[in-house]
């Protein structure tokens, strides 16, 4: 029993922890998105959140080719 106890203690603070996560990433997107600089939010929302080029190009409601000439500019600039 005590077992079972610890289990959903654990369980419990996972749920708190991946909530505490979740809120965090809807900040990160709301910083990402009221930013009006397309490099920051391309570089963040690719490189920092981990979304391939297609769902930025989905996210920030813009064509796929054009995300990826854009993408393709800032890596020849680094």
């Amino acid at each position: 029993m005590t077992e079972l106890m610890r289990v959903n203690r654990d369980l419990k603070d996972l749920r708190k922890y991946e909530n505490d996560l979740n809120n965090h990433l809807d900040t990160i997107h709301a910083i990402v998105m009221s930013n009006n600089d397309l490099n920051f939010k391309i570089r963040v929302l690719h490189d920092i959140i981990g979304l391939n080029l297609r769902e930025v190009a989905e996210e920030l409601d813009m064509s796929y080719d054009y995300i990826r000439h854009v993408s393709a500019e800032m890596n020849e600039k680094n």
